[in-house]
């Protein structure tokens, strides 16, 4: 008995290290990808398949006081087998064709398993209908599994070689170099074992457990190695930081810009009229308004950039209070009617009559919200009219409140809409950056806040929309 399952527990030892420095060791951040999932599946399982080749070698021993015990055991081995070689195939197909990338969703998972269930049944239930032998077929005293109950088994495990083979070939150009070692290793331990079984020791060795455990060490220190995994993570995330920094410094350089632009307007203008003589009061209204008016673009680029560093800080959160919607609406129309001209743009406010009054939300980003979009909008638009459209209904017990704005016109694009504030940094000073651009990363970062969406669409001679919705909490449910 000892001889028949020394290499099956000098096997069944490794796999437990395996396990274990699997387990204890730190790993990489991957822990949704189908791979890894899968790797993990196989290294516990072997550690199983260790317990039931020891068992099924002790229960042939005891086959005459447990006839049906031993037939169960080693139909249990068999099962398992099957089991951990199909699951083998499709970790290799998965790691080949995109460095297990790939199934990171449920459905993925619930269908593959689906597929391996029944593939493994069909393969099991062939295996039951042939007869499993417990000897070694030149010599008694040597238990090994045998018989024509395992053909499948050696079926499954050709067919297999033969896939990973065209696997290799035809991904060669995707697959990771590190999966070269472990398939080169496994196949050529399989052939060198496999002669020397049949040449030396005639078919007494039970050797496909100590192979299976050898090909998962050779994986374990190569694909899934984690300390080259934690170094290319590393790696990634230090050139992620460079370009992140990158990005911010030329952030700053634009807006530099920016703020300079106004800044030598107030002081232009201030300066004019000190050293202007004859200082009339027609002279100074007329300063004083691009004065006023060049600082209030100043303070609202001001307010953007920091809107914008707190909500990329973390340190803006929802503040929920009751407000009148009608409130709300009268303080941005205020705003908004002092940032348009009437000879060129109408602005409109229409609601919906059968909304609710009263509600529980943050009012304050929802005001920063309508203003700095709207304040878009308007830039965008030489001549026609703006218009915000507020309505909404129902969901369940939430109240989704729907604000549409609205012009005649546009110039940007889906494209430009679309952009993130990384992605407006880093472009940097080739865009532009002013307080408008910024202000409608601020609106879109608002709205990600309370949970709400934004959606564009621009349809040419139609004009544009900005549809966006947001849930709120009804406090007065009066039209």
């Amino acid at each position: 008995m000892i001889f028949s399952s020394a290499l099956g527990i000098v096997a069944f030892s490794y796999a437990i290290v395996i396990m274990c420095l699997y387990f204890w060791k730190k790993k990489a951040n991957i822990e949704g990808r189908l791979t890894t999932l899968l790797f993990k599946f196989l290294v516990v399982s072997l550690v199983f398949l260790g317990l039931v080749e020891i068992g099924c070698i002790w229960s042939i021993v005891t086959i005459n006081q447990h006839p049906v015990l031993t037939e169960v055991v080693c139909r249990l081995h068999i099962l398992a087998d099957i089991i951990w070689m199909t699951v083998v195939l499709v970790y290799i197909y998965a790691v080949t064709i995109d460095s297990g990338i790939i199934g990171n969703y449920a459905k993925t998972r619930r269908i593959l398993a689906i597929v391996l269930i029944i593939v493994d049944s069909l393969i099991y239930f062939l295996s039951c209908l042939l007869k499993v032998t417990f000897h070694s077929a030149v010599n008694a005293n040597y238990f090994v599994i045998g018989g024509p109950a395992l053909y499948p088994v050696y079926v499954l495990g050709g067919i297999g070689s033969i896939a990973i083979l065209f696997m290799m070939l035809k991904y060669r150009k995707t697959k990771p170099k590190e999966l070269n070692v472990p398939i080169i290793f496994f196949g050529v331990s399989f052939v060198l074992i496999t002669g020397l079984e049949f040449v030396f020791f005639n078919y007494k060795i039970n050797y496909i457990y100590f192979l299976y455990v050898y090909l998962l060490m050779a994986m374990y220190f190569t694909v899934e190695s984690q300390d080259t995994m934690l170094l290319s993570q590393a790696e990634e995330s230090r050139m992620e930081a460079e370009k992140a920094n990158q990005a911010k410094s030329d952030f700053l350089s634009s807006i530099s810009h920016e703020i300079r632009t106004p800044m030598n307007t107030i002081l232009g203008f201030s300066q004019a009229m000190l050293e202007e003589k004859n200082l009339t009061e027609e002279i100074v209204k007329r300063d004083t308004k691009d004065i006023k008016e060049a600082s209030s673009a100043l303070l609202e680029l001001i307010n953007n950039i920091l809107d914008i560093s707190r909500i990329e800080s973390g340190k803006e959160t929802a503040d929920l209070k009751e407000y009148k919607i009608e409130d709300l609406l009268f303080e941005v129309n205020s705003v908004i009617v002092s940032k348009i001209s009437r000879d060129v743009l109408d602005f409109k406010i229409n609601v919906d009559g059968n909304i609710p009054t009263k509600y529980k939300g943050d009012s304050d980003k929802l005001f920063k919200i309508l203003v700095n979009i709207l304040a878009n909008a308007i830039s965008h638009t030489k001549f026609g009219s703006v218009s915000l459209d507020v309505g909404g209904a129902y969901v369940g017990e939430t109240f989704k409140l729907s604000l549409i704005i609205a012009n005649t016109g546009h110039e940007m694009t889906e494209s430009e809409f679309n952009k993130s504030f990384e992605d407006f940094s880093e472009e940097g000073s080739t865009i532009g950056t002013d307080s408008i651009k910024l202000g409608l990363i601020v609106a879109k970062r608002l709205i990600e806040m309370l949970g709400g969406t934004i959606d564009f669409r621009n349809e040419k001679g139609k004009g544009t929309r900005y549809l966006i919705s947001i849930d709120q909490e009804v406090i007065d449910d009066m039209k």
